[in-house]
């Protein structure tokens, strides 16, 4: 008896402790008008441009503090493919979608790394403290080439790393970093968007595609540069485009807006 009571109190004790380090947790996340941080920055995944203007208001309105837990996520690996569950789940979706009048949608799984990627655009110079950590995303294999644009939307503190990144051993991370040092001369809306303005800029998502298309185009001037007999006078190409360069970017060959393939560009 005395050993079944033993038992019961090891287990409420253990029950008791996760119960407050789950309550720690929370209760140290920052929050904006009753929601935690987390939760809006799930709203980052979510389609309506106006829920993504919120989430980056809320965020800036959090400032600072959201670096830390920002940070924390960065340590995820954004998934380049969907788990064995996640696909049957989609199966299942789609079979109920197209033998049921009543539509569902399958909202996509959660992803770390993009949702504090944009919760440290939105933050813009106020995100300076995540420099380090976003410095790090370079050096993977292979890199993470969003974390570059995130390091321009900070502005001056990034800079030296932006110039850095002129000669990092991956081609990507050079073009980037060209890039991102011409829309930082030419102040391009991409990088410097009216958030009070222009709420729709707010649209991480967007903006990032745009940035990998103008990466992409660069890489496309390198190649033509190095290959001039393919092209005519005008620039055209004078046959069928060159293996090298892909028409798409991203993952399971849709974009995501987060990707870039090191290998598209060597």
């Amino acid at each position: 008896m005395k050993s079944r009571s033993r038992v019961v109190f090891v287990l409420s004790l253990a029950i008791a402790i996760c119960v407050s380090g789950i309550y720690a947790l929370l209760s140290h996340e920052p929050t904006y008008q009753g929601r935690r941080l987390s939760r809006w920055l799930r709203d980052f995944d979510d389609e309506p441009p106006e829920k993504c203007a919120l989430a980056a208001n809320a965020v800036r309105n959090i400032g600072t503090n959201a670096v830390p837990f920002l940070v924390k996520r960065l340590q995820h690996t954004s998934p380049d493919r969907y788990s064995r569950f996640t696909k049957l789940k989609q199966n299942i979706w789609e079979l109920w979608n197209k033998y049921s009048p009543i539509k569902m949608t399958l909202r996509r799984p959660p992803d770390p790394r993009r949702e504090a990627l944009a919760g440290l655009d939105a933050l813009g110079p106020d995100a300076k403290d995540a420099i380090p950590a976003l410095e790090k995303l370079l050096h993977e294999d292979p890199p993470d080439p969003a974390a570059l644009y995130v390091i321009a939307r900070i502005g001056e503190q990034g800079l030296p790393l932006i110039t850095q990144s002129l000669t990092n051993s991956e081609k990507v991370i050079r073009l980037e970093a060209r890039v991102c040092l011409e829309m930082i001369k030419t102040k391009s809306a991409m990088l410097f968007p009216k958030f009070e303005t222009e709420p729709e800029s707010s649209d991480y998502r967007r903006r990032i595609c745009e940035f990998n298309s103008r990466t992409l185009r660069e890489a496309f001037k390198d190649y033509r540069a190095q290959h001039p007999e393919q092209f005519d006078a005008n620039g055209g190409p004078v046959s069928s485009p060159p293996p090298e360069m892909p028409p798409a970017i991203g993952t399971n060959g849709v974009n995501q807006g987060n990707y870039i393939p090191a290998s598209t560009f060597e």
